[in-house]
């Protein structure tokens, strides 16, 4: 019983909270610059691999407005 206390107990303390999110690394442009004409690509890096159906990129113009396609 002793054994299966201390078992136990090791098991728990050695689990590691797992990450439901990926967040924003980096991207290019830069996230909040403004560019000059219009960029032939946006490029984006996250923190781990996206879930794309529950994922959104919006890119917009300084009115707001969406200009991605």
């Amino acid at each position: 019983m002793k054994k299966l206390l201390i078992t136990l107990i090791a098991c728990a303390t050695a689990v590691t909270a797992a990450s439901a999110h990926a967040f924003l690394d980096h991207a290019a442009p830069k996230v909040g610059s403004t560019v000059h004409g219009t960029p032939s690509q946006v490029k984006i890096w996250y923190t781990e691999k996206l879930i794309l159906p529950f994922s959104t990129v919006k890119v917009t113009d300084a009115s707001g407005a969406e200009v991605d396609k």
